[in-house]
């Protein structure tokens, strides 16, 4: 099992360069690890400080008659990815202080993002896009194994406040990802057909 750093709980959006840097030296073997876990609590707390200004993030969703989602991207760059870790050590804070937003979009789509525990945390009156499928890479997910996803994160949170999609857009920057225009196609194609069998029996 690949390690889990805990500084990866904090997003790629937070995520300074500082700290990447760290981790590859860590990696390669030239940096202690206790010299990385500190410099892994700086990250942590910096983190935390800035979830303060998540208020300031949430006036920006003010904006009356518009519907605001807020994606908590894991890095999407080249088909590779910058965080790992379970949402729970941000979730009460971010999501109680975006109130202003109506919609969550969390990244989902393998180990790397933890359990759906976090989804606890998410106010009652809000939506849930889970990123099951991978914009990534080519191989296309079952569709017995998303709606068997989507079941569990229904045993935290609300089955119809919940939606599915692409885990992030297919070519966010630079080269995009290593998946072909046909697999992109056959991957929303799957997304559409699984939220119509789920929801649809849902209803």
């Amino acid at each position: 099992m690949a390690d889990v750093y805990r500084a990866d709980i904090v997003g790629s959006l937070l995520r300074p360069q500082y700290l990447k840097l760290a981790r590859e030296q860590y990696e390669a073997g030239r940096l202690a690890a206790a010299a990385y876990k500190e410099i892994e609590d700086r990250a942590v707390d910096q983190a935390i400080a800035m979830q303060e200004g998540a208020d300031m993030l949430n006036e920006l969703a003010s904006v009356p008659d518009v519907t605001f989602g807020l994606h908590l991207c894991r890095g999407n760059y080249d088909s590779d990815w910058i965080s790992a870790g379970a949402y729970d050590t941000i979730s009460k804070q971010l999501f109680q202080r975006a109130a202003n937003y109506e919609v969550f979009l969390l990244e989902y789509d393998d180990e790397r993002s933890g359990s759906f525990a976090a989804l606890g945390d998410v106010p009652d009156d809000k939506v849930v896009v889970l990123g099951l499928v991978s914009t990534k890479f080519d191989q296309l997910e079952p569709a017995d194994r998303l709606a068997d996803r989507i079941g569990e994160a229904s045993r935290v949170f609300p089955r119809e406040q919940l939606a599915l999609s692409t885990q992030c857009g297919f070519a966010s920057a630079g080269p995009g990802n290593a998946i072909s225009e046909g697999a992109q196609e056959n991957k929303l194609r799957l997304v559409g057909e699984v939220a119509a069998r789920v929801w649809s029996s849902a209803s």
